[in-house]
Order: structure tokens, then sequence, then C-alpha cells
């Protein structure tokens, strides 16, 4: 819903437009939250499970690197930044796996990294099942990997 309000409202701003620079605004306002709205309604249309947790590793189907074996995993540890809970991995071999992630993926992880939040952080934001389940997982499946907060 907000990306389709923040849509309509670079509309708006292209239509009430004073100077080229407001228009300008305007509509990379459209294009940039566009694109979200576009990736938001693709990916909901895709279904399916985005994040599998089994007994061969962890794999986010979001971030396109394949399954990440239990033994490249370092620790996890749940991470909260304004109120949105992240799984956080650090891994052994990190640059196998951050070399196969986007450019903008790779970005954030950089980012991840220097806050202190392991290499991969996965959101579970919209998922069924969700954090919860995953945390019960590897509390049954994978005791003393997970750090405790």
């Amino acid at each position: 819903m907000l990306a389709m309000a923040m849509v309509a409202l670079s509309w708006f701003v292209t239509r009430i437009a004073k100077d080229a620079a407001q228009t300008v605004f305007g509509w990379a306002g459209i294009v940039f939250f566009g694109a979200a709205l576009l990736a938001i309604i693709l990916s909901a249309l895709r279904g399916g499970t985005a994040v599998v947790f089994d007994g061969s590793g962890i794999t986010d189907e979001r971030m396109n690197i394949g399954i990440i074996p239990w033994q490249e995993i370092e620790a996890c540890r749940v991470a909260t930044v304004q109120s949105s809970k992240f799984l956080c991995l650090s891994l052994r071999e990190p640059e196998p796996y951050l070399s196969r992630l986007s450019r903008w993926r790779r970005l954030q992880s950089n980012s991840n990294q220097r806050l202190g939040f392991g290499h991969l952080a996965i959101s579970f934001s919209g998922l069924q099942p969700g954090l919860n389940e995953a945390i019960e997982y590897l509390n049954q499946h994978r005791p003393g990997l997970l750090a405790s907060a």
C-alpha cells in the first residue's frame, strides 16, 4: 500500500511541479517506487517458499546463492533494526556465497558486517512460517548455533 501511495504522490508532484527539478524528482519517484511496487507484486505472485531450513542447510531463494550448508555457518543470531528482526549468519568462508549476491545485496552485506550483524541477514517479514519457527528449528536441530541475545 505504501509503494502505491508513493507512486501516486510522485505522480501528483509531476502535475503540480513549478520547475524542472520538481518534475525530475516526481518522475524519479514514479520510477523508483514503481519498480519497488512491481517487485512486491512479482514476489507475491511467485509464491512458494522463500526460506528453507532442512538437514542440508539454509536456502533463501530471494538471494539466489543456493544452499548454505550447516558446516559453513559459524553462528546465527537475531538482530533487530527499527522493530524489524533478522536472522544474521556468520559464515566460515563467506566469499563463495557473497560473490554470488547481486551488487545491491553485496552492499547490504558489507553494511551489515560493519554494524556487527554477520555476513548475511535473512528477513522473515511477511513470511509464514516466520522467524519464530526458524529459531525453533535451530534450537531443536542445530543446538548451540544460535547465539543468545
